[in-house]
């Protein structure tokens, strides 16, 4: 600890040497480069931000979207950090899952219809940020003016599913509207989910619908809002998405809000073939109730989760409190110093996470004796950071940081027997201590660069574990690790171009960190806009990763390429766009698409083949 902090204090003094320039406040906004990255979203370009398979800005800069299977599955991926490592709020609303495997990801709940930006922090010092920061959607502003947005698109050949999402507004008065399905897609080879992952023939569609209102009266504003999906299939996993019920409901006065966020969960096996020789089953409930500012937020969130595992073979039968009651109840504070040369910001806070039901504690116990009910954690970070104007072309942001987070619930206390593995969270987990240098770096529009180190104390990974006399488990283990990414992007006139790379290690036993993405290359060709017509082709590219982690069952992958175009036609108040993704129809799988212990199906997901796909957009005032 006291080599971060001198490494910080040399960094400060640094910033005074070097300085030529005024820094930028609060966003650190910086020509095409920021270290907090705000982004407006014009409607007619909404599409590229709509955090689908199909984003463009979720594919670039360390970005990127873990597929788990078709149309509402996806996760994010940042810089080599995912799950719990990333928050993602609407609005200063922290969302957070009801399923220990994610299947209700928070980045799914966004309808981009009703977002105007979207703001990207890699710091640990913001409201309801996490252990490498958060991705924020902000809605639209209401106003009395009558206006109505409408995004259609659907996909074919491949693909079949479709989605509407309509917004309609006046007299400061918002509705949304969503309603999608469709069926599960095929591979290049033209294989469906019952050959390739072992559904039972002709899997059913899957069903979305979400509505919500808002309404605006001065500095005020409430808003409700719910929504139902059904059928939801994750071939990444060893169950599906049944049924996931949502409802949320806010009222915020200027920027402080109160909110409440309510998630039932059902998944289970049964549309797959492996139902008939062992049943699993998961009933999960969340509750959060939140307060959030400027400068602070509260959270309190209970979880439940129900479990059964079923063994035909054995006939017998594992019940488990999964999730058994726990409450995980957070308060901190932030604030911004904007010193003469550089730009500091601090967040302190503290956290609770418990449950009270005995029988679990035994079972913890089982393997660890110093097995806890209750955990507290002081939460901390300190940043800074600095943009510099080498001149009027040449740019850079550095940002150095030393924070630390408590771990998540199901880390701590998730308890599920299982036939052969039984997975067993670690109640005597260490807080991550996390310390990390950025630099973006920009050249007018031509050339950008951003590097991020991280070095991290007490980082929690899944392990397998064994203790006498007890059946083999998962578990969590803490480690000393290093990720890094870096990203070197390219544009002039019509071509742009990007690489992403990203490392990691377990410093503990110089072995690979699991789950870290490959080399990755973007390139694309935007032409001149003729006619109101405008064409692009994009090309992909990611090398194959042999750096697996075999303890977690790991499997290396292929390097593949995939083309495609897209073809837009504006006439206003309408704009049309139609792609075709996968355009040579190759078969190929991410490396991320696979899912590691103790979440592992042992199965690659493939992506769609060749896809053809549309997209209506609506935008007229009344």
């Amino acid at each position: 600890m006291r080599t971060i902090i001198y490494f910080l204090l040399l960094l400060v003094f640094s910033f005074k040497i070097f300085a030529t320039e005024k820094d930028t406040l609060r966003e650190y906004k910086l020509g095409g480069v920021e270290i907090v990255k705000e982004r407006f979203i014009p409607f007619e370009k909404s599409y590229l931000f709509n955090p689908d398979y199909q984003s463009e800005v979720f594919s670039k800069e360390g970005l990127n979207l873990v597929r788990r299977g078709g149309v509402l599955t996806q996760d994010v991926y940042f810089d080599g950090f995912k799950r719990n490592d990333i928050s993602i709020t609407v609005d200063g609303e922290m969302i957070q899952c009801a399923c220990p495997n994610r299947m209700d990801a928070p980045i799914t709940r966004i309808n981009i219809v009703e977002m105007e930006g979207i703001k990207i922090t890699k710091t640990t010092t913001s409201t309801n940020s996490n252990l490498y920061g958060k991705i924020e959607f902000n809605r639209k502003e209401l106003t009395n003016d009558f206006k109505v947005r409408s995004l259609i698109s659907g996909n074919l050949v491949a693909r079949n599913d479709y989605d509407l999402q309509i917004f309609g507004e006046g007299l400061n008065t918002g509705i949304t509207v969503r309603y999608s399905y469709g069926s599960p897609y095929k591979n290049a080879d033209k294989k469906g989910f019952d050959s390739l992952y072992g559904y039972n023939p002709a899997p059913p569609d899957y069903r979305y619908f979400t509505s919500s209102i808002r309404h605006s009266i001065g500095n005020f504003e409430v808003g409700v809002g719910a929504s139902i999906s059904k059928d939801v299939l994750f071939p990444y996993l060893r169950m599906d998405e049944r049924k996931t019920n949502f409802f949320t409901g806010f009222v915020k006065f200027k920027d402080n809000k109160l909110y409440i966020n309510y998630t039932s969960h059902l998944m289970n096996n049964g549309l797959r073939s492996s139902w008939k020789t062992m049943e699993m089953e998961t009933d999960a409930k969340n509750l959060t109730i939140g307060l959030s500012g400027k400068y602070f937020d509260v959270v309190a969130r209970r979880w439940d989760a129900d479990n059964y595992v079923f063994s035909k073979m054995m006939n017998k039968k594992f019940t488990n409190r999964a999730l058994p009651g726990i409450w995980d109840i957070s308060a901190s504070g932030n604030y911004n110093f904007d010193l003469k040369f550089v730009n500091a910001r601090v967040r302190l806070g503290i956290a609770n996470s418990s449950y009270s039901d005995d029988t679990v504690l035994s079972v913890h116990k089982n393997y660890d004796a110093e097995a806890k009910k209750s955990r507290f954690f002081l939460l901390g970070a300190l940043n800074f950071s600095k943009s510099i104007d080498i001149s009027n072309d040449i740019k850079t942001n550095i940002m150095a940081e030393v924070s630390s987070i408590s771990p998540s619930p199901e880390q701590l206390y998730i308890t599920i027997r299982r036939p052969n593995q039984n997975w067993i969270g670690n109640s005597n987990l260490k807080q991550t201590v996390k310390s990390n240098v950025s630099l973006e770096f920009s050249f007018v529009d031509y050339f950008g660069f951003g590097f991020s180190g991280n070095y991290l104390w007490n980082y929690v990974l899944p392990a397998p574990d064994t203790v006498a006399g007890q059946q083999p488990r998962v578990t969590y283990k803490n480690v000393k690790a290093t990720l890094l990414s870096s990203y070197l992007k390219f544009h002039y006139e019509w071509f742009s171009s990007e690489l992403n790379f990203f490392w990691g290690e377990n410093q503990d036993n110089k072995k690979p960190l699991p789950e870290i993405a490959p080399l990755t290359w973007t390139n694309t060709i935007n032409f001149p806009t003729v006619w109101n017509f405008t064409v692009s082709v994009y090309h992909r590219w990611e090398n194959a990763q042999k750096r697996v982690d075999l303890g977690l069952k790991e499997l290396p992958s292929s390097a593949w390429n995939t083309v495609g175009i897209s073809i837009a036609y504006d006439w206003k108040p309408f704009r049309f766009v139609v792609d075709v993704d996968n355009l040579l129809n190759h078969n190929y799988s991410r490396y991320l698409s696979f899912a590691r212990d103790p979440y592992s199906a042992g199965i690659k997901v493939f992506d769609p083949g060749r896809t053809i796909s549309f997209r209506i957009l609506f935008d007229q005032n009344f």
